[in-house]
């Protein structure tokens, strides 16, 4: 028959097995470094886009005024 300590005891160390075997573990690290890599190329691809966006469209309202004033 088994008593309580024992079951304590042997849960105790199956959760030290777990936690020594997630320490070290890296899988979820490199997912997270990849996601903040992920994240970081999204950010500048965006913030070069406002920045080209607003290039464009000054660009676009110099040539259609010029088009505007030729036509007339």
């Amino acid at each position: 028959m088994v008593d309580q300590f024992d079951t304590a005891v042997t849960g105790d160390l199956t959760m030290l097995r777990f936690y020594r075997r997630l320490r070290e573990d890296e899988l979820g690290a490199t997912a997270v470094e990849y996601g903040l890599i992920a994240g970081l190329i999204s950010v500048v691809i965006i913030t070069s886009l406002v920045a080209v966006e607003n290039a464009m469209t000054g660009a676009f309202n110099y040539i259609s005024s010029n088009i505007d004033s030729a036509l007339n």
